[in-house]
């Protein structure tokens, strides 16, 4: 969506990280996997909520070149968060048992909401929009990634079965339609025609890369460090 769309009151970010308080609790409170799984599914709905406003919260409240770093500053943090909540983790699973990893976010979501209250103004008005959300868009890239999403998490000693074929074609044909979509719409949700423009798509690539780095290959070397070279939690994900 364009940024129109995505400009929300900047106090209702606080409101919103209040709000995940209570799938926090359910995720806390899990008695099965199905209970634990069905909590995580609100928590990443909850978190992609918070996190599509950072970007914009950023841009109304610097311009210019503190805007640049204000946005550096925001996309380091963000990193260095992605990389110290496995440590953080193996601590508290150790200490406290596998709850406290959802339990700390309730102080921290409560926390979030009064500094949000107390800091961030009220949203300057945002342009009126000239178009509709691309819905259609956003559904099927949602269907396409999560059904990829799917495959990329099936076992890799398990066969090939009909339930795996479904789930490709499905991804491959929702993709495939969104893209069609995508140059077709007024207010598309990617606006493909920027990848056009060299810098931007080699931003995007450093982007991609880093991400891939740092998120997936930290994830694979805990895994790598406490299962393979058999270290205790804390010491693996350090």
């Amino acid at each position: 969506m364009r940024q129109d769309f995505m400009r929300a009151a900047p106090r209702s970010t606080g409101a919103r990280a209040a709000a995940q308080g209570p799938v926090d609790g359910l995720a806390t409170s899990a008695q099965d996997l199905w209970w634990l799984n069905a909590a995580r599914v609100l928590q990443g709905c909850g978190a992609a909520v918070i996190m599509v406003n950072g970007i914009p919260l950023v841009s109304d409240r610097y311009t210019g070149e503190e805007r640049n770093l204000a946005i550096g500053a925001w996309g380091s943090f963000a990193t260095a968060a992605g990389l110290l909540a496995p440590t953080l983790g193996g601590v508290l699973i150790d200490a406290f048992g596998w709850r406290a990893v959802f339990a700390i976010n309730l102080p921290l979501g409560a926390a979030a909401w009064a500094l949000a209250a107390r800091v961030l103004p009220p949203a300057s008005p945002a342009p009126s929009p000239t178009g509709r959300p691309d819905w259609p868009g956003s559904l099927l890239l949602m269907l396409g990634l999560g059904t990829a999403t799917l495959l990329v998490l099936r076992p890799g000693d398990t066969p090939w079965a009909g339930q795996d074929t479904v789930a490709l074609l499905t991804a491959c044909l929702a993709l495939a339609a969104f893209l069609v979509l995508q140059f077709r719409v007024p207010m598309p949700t990617l606006d493909l025609r920027m990848f056009t423009r060299p810098a931007f798509s080699g931003a995007m690539l450093a982007v991609l890369l880093s991400r891939v780095l740092a998120i997936g290959g930290s994830a694979y070397l805990v895994l790598y460090l406490s299962d393979g070279l058999g270290l205790n939690r804390p010491r693996g994900d350090c």
